[in-house]
């Protein structure tokens, strides 16, 4: 009867904290997206200024945009872990606690949204018609 006990206490562990630890790391992964996607931008506008004078994302046999991602990703890496090493040690086990908060936070935001890909922006629309006149509404 012991070892039923405990095979039921750890399903149920297994059950609670295997999500509990995931929306935590997805909060950090979404955190570097974004850093990453913030980080880019003026790393870009300095290469596409100073070294290519041109859009550096429109030069097929340039290696640049590949290098500034590459910049992009090393760098918000290292923005990430230290800031996550800082409250690490200010917090505790608390910061996985908070982490699991946001993520269920972003997670009813996403789903009280709905899909995102279904709406488009006129801002994002003028861009596309720009882009590819053949398009129509």
């Amino acid at each position: 009867m012991e070892v039923l006990f405990e095979l039921i206490k750890s399903l149920l562990y297994i059950i609670v904290f295997i999500p509990y630890y995931f929306i935590a790391f997805g909060v950090v992964m979404y955190a570097l997206i974004r850093c990453i996607l913030i980080v880019r931008e003026p790393i870009k506008r300095f290469f596409d200024r100073h070294y290519y004078g041109e859009d550096s994302d429109q030069i097929s046999y340039a290696a640049g945009p590949w290098f500034i991602l590459a910049c992009a990703v090393l760098i918000s890496f290292i923005i990430i872990v230290v800031l996550l090493y800082i409250f690490a040690l200010l917090l505790g086990e608390v910061l996985i606690f908070i982490l699991f908060v946001i993520g269920v936070c972003l997670l009813y935001k996403k789903f009280k949204s709905g899909s995102s890909h279904k709406r488009i922006s006129r801002k994002s629309l003028e861009k596309i018609k720009v882009m590819c006149p053949e398009i129509r509404e």
